[in-house]
């Protein structure tokens, strides 16, 4: 109902990882956000974000890049190969080209590999612990370490964005 795709094609309706980088989740959540922190307490006159009784405000619980709601089953398919895109012009900027970066990794390609689109497929949150990068050897070792730089870097970017549209805009 809020106007994101791909919701109707998979069993789970929460909205995981998408906020780190799907700009209509991120619209929805600033909404939120702006109608919860400036709304004015009737009894002191103050919006929560002015109020000093307030000191912490959480921006995310329990989910991220790196928790164990990453994964295909829980972002829809046109989010997954959106971020797969975000993945490969990320690889594309640090290795001069995606066949450069699949080379720098030639035992670790997965299925959604495709440079003419430029995807690179990312693996699901358990392959990036210790457990996961057990299986697989050198080169998915190394493919996960740009994967997981490239996903910090992106969740990065939005708590950077949203703390400062809290402090400036709200």
């Amino acid at each position: 109902s809020y106007g994101i795709a791909g919701f109707d094609q998979i069993k789970n309706k929460r909205p995981f990882a998408l906020l780190y980088f799907e700009p209509r989740m991120q619209q929805i959540y600033r909404t939120w956000a702006r109608e919860l922190l400036t709304r004015k307490n009737p009894y002191t006159g103050l919006p929560i974000a002015r109020d000093p009784a307030v000191a912490i405000i959480e921006i995310v619980n329990e989910d991220s890049f790196f928790f164990w709601t990453f994964s295909k089953r829980n972002i829809p398919p046109v989010h997954w190969a959106r971020l797969e895109r975000l993945f490969g012009q990320w690889l594309a900027k640090r290795y001069g080209s995606l066949q450069a970066a699949f080379a720098a990794w030639p035992k670790a390609h997965l299925p959604s590999d495709n440079a003419a689109e430029g995807r690179a497929g990312l693996y699901e949150a358990w392959h990036m612990t210790r457990s996961g990068l057990k299986h697989g050897g050198p080169d998915k070792r190394k493919r996960v370490a740009d994967q997981v730089r490239f996903l910090a870097e992106l969740q990065r970017k939005f708590y950077e964005d949203t703390v400062r549209y809290f402090k400036d805009e709200l």
